[in-house]
């Protein structure tokens, strides 16, 4: 390069590193990076460079691994799509099935709503009430956009509650867990 030969385009090169400084800490909150002491002999600096390089590379994937996990969407792609997916599901079944969102809505207020109440300020209630299996969804997406976290899982009915599979008189999906946000 020619700051490596040309004094003043070092210097020049230099007052743009100084100059841009808080820039480059405020991208250390977002970029992972590091930065490396080049006023060290260049033996050493050398070391230090061919050592990130080490560890930034094992950081990644191999190409074939990477082209396994292709196929399956990164979490952030995914979230990034569904609030909207979401909406567009309750509006769709407001409008198109207003009698199955209702029951919906009235299962929850009379269901889900006094154990969330009761269990308030423990932040989590487990509500095991027969969610007809049709409205499961349903009743997610409301209490999503209501600001609930919600979980439907039949392992939380046998781990946590005890129940029995055979046992069972309601949909297995059915065991609830609800956080307010």
């Amino acid at each position: 390069r020619v700051t490596d030969y040309n004094i003043e385009a070092a210097r020049q090169r230099y007052k743009v590193f100084k100059d841009h400084w808080d820039t480059l800490l405020a991208m250390r909150k977002h970029f992972s990076f590091s930065m490396i002491d080049a006023m060290k002999p260049i033996n050493r600096v050398q070391e230090a460079i061919m050592q990130e390089f080490s560890y930034q590379s094992s950081l990644d994937l191999d190409e074939d691994t990477y082209d396994l996990l292709a196929s399956i969407p990164v979490a952030t792609k995914v979230a990034l799509n569904a609030r909207q997916n979401m909406v567009s599901r309750l509006d769709r079944a407001a409008s198109r099935q207003k009698h199955v969102f209702e029951s919906a809505k009235e299962f929850i207020t009379n269901e889900f709503m006094p154990a969330i109440t009761l269990n308030a300020i423990s932040g989590m209630a487990i509500v095991t009430p027969g969610v007809p299996s049709c409205q499961t969804a349903l009743v997610m997406d409301i209490m999503s956009e209501r600001g609930y976290f919600i979980t439907c899982s039949r392992r939380i009915e046998r781990e946590v509650l005890g129940v029995r599979d055979d046992a069972m008189p309601m949909d297995p999906e059915s065991a609830v867990v609800v956080r307010p946000v």
